[in-house]
């Protein structure tokens, strides 16, 4: 699965989330109306809506997170990745 990150956030060739816990590594798009769009390489594509705000990277920059209580879109990216990078 592909997806596009926020520029805010790019450092590297590689989009990471924390697959447990709640650290949100790079912060994923949000330029389509507060969604991004995920490609897959059998040629199926979803688009997701997040709905925490906290996902959405505001200002600046963007520096590693990690959430106090649980966010359902960190949730959601867990739930459908398929590597995990400890």
């Amino acid at each position: 699965m592909l997806l596009a990150e926020d520029y805010r956030s790019i450092n590297d060739a590689v989009f990471a989330a924390g697959m447990t816990g709640n650290r949100l590594i790079d912060a994923p798009a949000s330029y389509h109306g507060g969604a991004c769009g995920f490609p897959v390489g059998d040629g199926y594509s979803e688009i997701h809506k997040w709905k925490d705000g906290r996902t959405i990277v505001k200002g600046n920059n963007f520096s590693s997170t990690t959430f106090t209580s649980p966010n359902v879109d960190l949730i959601w990216l867990q739930q459908h990745t398929s590597v995990s990078i400890r």
